[in-house]
C-alpha cells in the first residue's frame, strides 16, 4: 500500500469516527436516510450499563437527532435523580432528595449539572445541561403555592408535538446551504480529488485540489458558525472549537451537520420525536414499553410516603398524563398498549406487565426485572 493510499485508508476511519455518537443510557436517535426516519438505539457490542454508541447514515444527505428521558424526577417538594436502571430504582433504594430549598446554586460543566458542586445529572450534550439549569433556576423563583403549576408545565414541555416540529422546521428552513457543502466536501474527498489525483498525479494537483478544499471547508465552517449561533446563541465557546475543527479538519467539516442537529430536539421525549418524525409503527413500538413503565413502574405501585417515593409518583404521573395526551393526538389509544400480550406459548400463564416477559408460573415478581408482580395473562391492564 502506497502512502497516499493509506492517507486515504485513515482518512476514510476518521470519517467512521465522526459518524459515531456516544448515547447515554435510556437515550436513543433518530437518523434521517434521505426522507425516511428510523430508531436507532444505542449498540450493546460498543457499549457497556452507561450507554452506548449509534452510528450517523454515511451519507451527509440526512440528519441525527438525539433525544433522552427528563434526567430528573421533579415535584413541587424537590426533585431526585432519575435511576440509571429499572433496578435501581425499585422500592426501598436509596435516592437523594433535594428541595427546592435545599438546591441552591446550579451550575452546568460540560456535561453535568451540578448543585452545590455535586453532579445530580448527566445529559449527552452541554446545551442540554445549560437548558435544563436554567428550567430549574425558573422554578425555584416560583412561590411555593405556585409551583405545582410551573412543575407540571416544565415536565409537559418535553411532549410538545408542536414545539418540537417548530424547532426542527427553524433549522430545516436554513441547513441548505450547510447540507449541500457538506455533500460537496464528501464527494471531492471520496471521488474528485482521487481520480484527479490517478489521472493527472499529485504533484500536477495538489495546489488546485487545496485550493478546492480550502474553499469548501471554509465556507462549511463560516455557514456553520452562523447557524449555531442562531440555535445555541450561549454556547460560544463550544461554537468557537467546532469553528476551528471545521476549518482544519475536513472529515469534521462533513459531518458538520451532525453538530447542529444532535442536541437540537435532545429535550423531547424519544416517544415525542418518534410521534413527530417517525412513521406510527416505530411511534406505536416505542410507545408502548415508554407508557407500561410509567404505569407499572416501582414508584406508581409503591405505597411509600417516603419524600423520594412522593417526588416518582408525582413526576411519573404527570408524564404519564402528558404521554397520553401526546398518543391521542397521534391517534393512537393508550388504553391498546396497556394490554395484555398475546401468549408466546400455550404453557404461558402470566406475564410482567412492566417487560412483558412471560411464564410459566401463575405468581411472584418477574424475575427477569425483579420489580413487578406477575399477572394472569387474562388479566385486563388499565
Amino acid at each position: 500500500m502506497s502512502e497516499l493510499q493509506l492517507l486515504f485508508v485513515v482518512l476514510a476511519a476518521l470519517y467512521l469516527w465522526e459518524c459515531a455518537c456516544w448515547l447515554r443510557s435510556g437515550s436513543l436517535a433518530l437518523a434521517q436516510s434521505f426522507c425516511r426516519w428510523r430508531i436507532v438505539r444505542p449498540g450493546r457490542l460498543l457499549g457497556n450499563h452507561g450507554g452506548g454508541f449509534v452510528l450517523a447514515p454515511l451519507l451527509p444527505f440526512g440528519s441525527v437527532l438525539v433525544s433522552a428521558p427528563y434526567p430528573l424526577c421533579l415535584s413541587p417538594l424537590g426533585l431526585v435523580p432519575q435511576p440509571s436502571s429499572r433496578r435501581e430504582g425499585a422500592p426501598g433504594t436509596d435516592s437523594s432528595f433535594i428541595s427546592w430549598e435545599q438546591l441552591g446554586e446550579l451550575s452546568v460543566r460540560s456535561k453535568h449539572l451540578l448543585a452545590g458542586g455535586k453532579v445530580i445529572a448527566r445529559t449527552n450534550s452541554a446545551f442540554r445541561a445549560r437548558e435544563i439549569a436554567a428550567e430549574l433556576r425558573e422554578i425555584q423563583k416560583v412561590p411555593a403555592k405556585k409551583r405545582e403549576a410551573a412543575v407540571r408545565r416544565l415536565i409537559a414541555n418535553p411532549f410538545d408535538r408542536k414545539k418540537l416540529q417548530e424547532r426542527w422546521m427553524a433549522f430545516a428552513s436554513r441547513r441548505s446551504l450547510l447540507r449541500d457543502l457538506d455533500c460537496a466536501l464528501f464527494l471531492f474527498l471520496l471521488a474528485i480529488a482521487p481520480a484527479a489525483i490517478w489521472r493527472f498525479g499529485l504533484a500536477q494537483t495538489w495546489p488546485a485540489l487545496l485550493i478546492i478544499l480550502l474553499a469548501l471547508t471554509t465556507g462549511i465552517a463560516i455557514t456553520f458558525h452562523r447557524l449555531h449561533k442562531f440555535l445555541y446563541p450561549a454556547l460560544s465557546d463550544d461554537r468557537f472549537t467546532h469553528f476551528l475543527l471545521n476549518l482544519l479538519s475536513p472529515v469534521t467539516a462533513i459531518r458538520a451537520q451532525d453538530a447542529l442537529t444532535r442536541p437540537l430536539l435532545e429535550s423531547f421525549h424519544p416517544v415525542t420525536l418518534a410521534c413527530a418524525l417517525g412513521d406510527s409503527t416505530e411511534a406505536d413500538t416505542l410507545a408502548r414499553p415508554a407508557l407500561r413503565s410509567l404505569v407499572f413502574s416501582p414508584a406508581s405501585l409503591d405505597g411509600s410516603e417516603t419524600l423520594p417515593a412522593k417526588c416518582r409518583q408525582f413526576f411519573e404521573s404527570a408524564q404519564r398524563e402528558s404521554m397520553e395526551k401526546l398518543l391521542r393526538q397521534c391517534g393512537i389509544a393508550p388504553e391498546n398498549l396497556l394490554r395484555p400480550p398475546s401468549a408466546l406459548d400455550p404453557e404461558c400463564r402470566s406475564f410482567c406487565p412492566l417487560c412483558e416477559a412471560q411464564f410459566v408460573q401463575r405468581d411472584g415478581l418477574c424475575p427477569d426485572c425483579g420489580q413487578a408482580a406477575l399477572q394472569s395473562m387474562g388479566t385486563a391492564s388499565d
